[in-house]
């Protein structure tokens, strides 16, 4: 009777083991197309914004502020393009832990600030003000900056979408042993029945130094 029971369990391991087998080999295939799906996107992407450079650089003749304008919200659109292909190549990077080698001390005060560059003309075209508060002395951190700027981005620019002349507030401070950053707007806000962001946002670390 124990033999049999032993040898039940051990065909029910096998057949578990072969599946997590199958499992590893289709997220492998899953990761391998998501890189090179990304990777082709990101070419002519790349191109066409270098196009725009171009022409608002001046270098292919003088435009007037109708065409700048145009140009310079197309090529807005290209950038948060190339950031979102940025997220899809940064899968696996983080299914095989090599994200965890950009951690390193960074300034808060100045993610926030490159976050919000690039958030200004965004927020002047929906007519939504953007107001930050932070404190006089922030701690260095440590965390990645490309990633947390990304994060920021993300939820600012989320926050201005969604705000039809408003106002987006961005505030950091300690909390506890942490640093706080929250992103609040006037418009509809985030549904009670959405998943918390800590199911949704990426697992960087960041903590006060020391």
């Amino acid at each position: 009777m124990r033999e049999q029971l032993l040898e039940e369990k051990t065909t029910e391991l096998e057949q578990a083991s072969g599946e997590i087998v199958k499992l590893e080999e289709e997220k492998s295939r899953f990761l391998h197309f998501i890189s090179i799906a990304a990777h082709d996107l990101k070419a002519p992407l790349t191109a066409i914004q270098g196009f725009f450079w171009v022409m608002l650089g001046g270098f292919s003749g003088e435009l007037t502020d109708k065409q700048r304008n145009m140009l310079e919200r197309s090529s807005r659109r290209i950038k948060e393009l190339l950031n979102l292909i940025s997220d899809l190549l940064d899968i696996p990077r983080i299914e095989t832990g090599q994200i965890v080698q950009e951690v390193k001390e960074i300034s808060l005060r100045e993610v926030v600030r490159r976050s919000l560059d690039d958030l200004r003309n965004l927020a002047k075209e929906k007519g939504v003000k953007l107001k930050v508060e932070l404190p006089q002395s922030l701690p260095k951190i440590q965390g990645s900056s490309s990633r947390l700027q990304q994060v920021i981005t993300n939820l600012v620019g989320n926050a201005i979408n969604y705000t039809p002349e408003g106002v987006v507030t961005i505030r950091v401070g300690e909390g506890g042993k942490d640093m706080r950053t929250e992103v609040m707007d006037t418009g509809i806000g985030i549904s009670a029945d959405d998943p918390p962001l800590s199911d949704v946002s990426p697992p960087w670390l960041v903590t006060p130094q020391g």
